[in-house]
């Protein structure tokens, strides 16, 4: 008969709470049920306010606004660049004052670098 402290299965985690030997734990992409309501909730109440969030996002925060709908574009879809060669003078000054005046402001790179990128493509 064989001893009742012995394990039939192997150990799934080690003492230190990391995984054993054949068990890799949850698949990549899994989410715990828990998780899984949140974002159900997140998502029923996005669709239920989803105008007034949109506006509040546009107003509170442009840049990820804009970065948003940039990254639900698709891949293939480009805007031309501005062609700056064609330029006065004047409009590039005019064009590296604002650079500056969103340098100034502050945020992080890929912030300024969003707004940077809608001052050009509104010329």
């Amino acid at each position: 008969m064989p001893d009742d402290h012995s394990p039939s299965v192997p150990v799934v985690r080690h003492e230190s709470g990391r995984f054993g030997p054949g068990n890799t734990g949850r698949p990549p992409g899994a989410r715990g049920r828990r998780g899984s309501h949140v974002v159900d909730a997140i998502l029923d109440d996005f669709i239920a306010n989803k105008n007034s969030a949109l506006k509040g996002a546009r107003f509170m925060n442009g840049a990820a606004y804009l970065n948003t709908i940039v990254k639900l574009l698709p891949a293939q879809h480009s805007i031309g660049a501005p062609d700056v060669r064609g330029w006065s003078d004047a409009e590039v000054d005019e064009a590296m004052a604002a650079v500056r005046k969103i340098f100034a402001i502050g945020g992080t790179v890929r912030d300024q670098m969003i707004q940077i990128e809608a001052l050009m493509f509104d010329q």
